[in-house]
């Protein structure tokens, strides 16, 4: 099992486990497969599906795991650009295949977001209409990797960080299925726990409510 070096690339854990537990989500779409994340979708009887840019990656995590991968061909956008670095064209085209894709009518529905830079945020604001969760990483490092969340449409989500010294996720529920910010502090403070007693060099993760600034 290849394991990346630091534990950043695997803060989201304690975010999914408690959504999967809190919220119980029918069907996952994860938009960057990892081996951080997709074994704990993998855990639960339900639909998923996986999308990713990467071919070599992509192979990767199909032998892995023995799972069919959908490809997303990014033509001219590199895995490093930036939305603020690609063009209106390159943008459309990848809101053009966000728009594509078949999302089945059952709920509640998860939307994984961990894919290209250029993608995140086309993909949360083309497709939060059909989710009522949305789980993005690297929301604490959004300075610092210029992925552009401030453009995120929050509007009738509700939204929870978990943050570390290095980078976090970013959890958005609809508002009208939210349980509310004790509950899911109560269903998650036990996988930050165990995170932290896994990973040894993170020292420090915390859950806390978005700053209204986003």
């Amino acid at each position: 099992m290849l394991r990346l070096e630091g534990y950043e690339w695997a803060t989201h854990q304690p975010l999914i486990r408690a959504v999967m537990e809190l919220y119980k989500p029918l069907y996952v779409l994860e938009l960057g497969p990892g081996i951080y994340s997709t074994p704990i979708f993998l855990e639960y009887k339900i639909k998923y599906k996986a999308i990713e840019h990467n071919k070599d990656w992509k192979e990767f995590i199909e032998k892995e795991y023995s799972i069919k991968v959908k490809f997303h061909d990014l033509r001219d956008v590199v895995e490093e650009d930036k939305l603020s670095t690609i063009t209106v064209l390159q943008m459309l085209d990848i809101k053009d295949f966000y728009e594509s894709l078949k999302i089945p009518a059952i709920q509640p529905k998860l939307l994984f977001v961990d894919n290209a830079m250029s993608c995140r945020t086309i993909a949360i604001n083309t497709l939060r209409e059909q989710f009522d969760l949305i789980i993005y990483h690297d929301h604490d490092a959004s300075g610092i990797l210029n992925n552009c969340y401030d453009r995120i449409e929050y509007n009738g989500f509700n939204s929870y960080v978990l943050s570390s010294e290095n980078t976090g996720a970013c959890l958005m529920v609809r508002s009208d299925i939210d349980k509310g910010f004790d509950k899911t502090q109560e269903i998650i403070d036990p996988y930050i726990q165990l995170f932290i007693n896994k990973f040894t060099d993170c020292k420090q993760m915390s859950f806390h409510g978005m700053d209204s600034g986003k």
